[in-house]
């Protein structure tokens, strides 16, 4: 019985590590077989439908009916999330009604979307027009930064083992001198 216990909270534990970050109600909503090449060619004719893309944010601007995402482009993992960074077929704009802080949703982020396409919106970007299409927020998700973390070259249970004599490697802070 335990046996059988263990095994039925592993299964649970493990298939919940492998969900897509958008909800399952806006995954079945959302028309999958929309590429985003045949959105950036021709936003109009998506008009009301739901997407899902992932991408990287470019720029944030909030203004007073809401705030303005300006996002890249990238293929998405199974959950979701966005990977092969520099490749992009293009950029694209995300319209959400209330405010996002800039700082936190800030250049270089990774984000996940599901939302509506409202059609087509063109911007500066350098010198000439640039066409995005633009998508109205059902859901966003923002992915957590990945900061390099400052760990110690060998594991701490090395230090004692088996005499300092044996690691003269090892110096302060790792291991004290003697």
């Amino acid at each position: 019985m335990k046996r059988v216990l263990f095994c039925l909270v592993t299964a649970a534990f493990l298939s919940t590590g492998c969900a897509h970050v958008i909800s399952k109600e806006s995954i079945e909503h959302a028309d999958r077989d929309i590429s985003f090449a045949q959105l950036r060619e021709n936003p109009d004719a998506y008009k009301g439908i739901m997407v899902i893309l992932g991408g990287v944010i470019v720029n944030t601007v909030n203004k007073d009916d809401g705030s303005l995402l300006e996002a890249y482009q990238t293929r998405t993992s199974r959950i979701g999330e966005p990977v092969e960074l520099d490749v992009s077929q293009g950029r694209f704009l995300i319209y959400y009604k209330g405010f996002l802080d800039p700082e936190i949703f800030q250049k270089g982020r990774k984000i996940s979307v599901a939302g509506w396409v409202e059609g087509v919106k063109f911007q500066k970007l350098g010198d000439f027009e640039y066409r995005y299409p633009l998508l109205e927020v059902g859901e966003i998700y923002l992915w957590e930064e990945i900061t390099a973390s400052r760990y110690e070259p060998y594991p701490w249970h090395f230090r004692d083992y088996p005499h300092p004599y044996f690691l003269p490697y090892y110096h302060y802070p790792y291991y004290p001198r003697w």
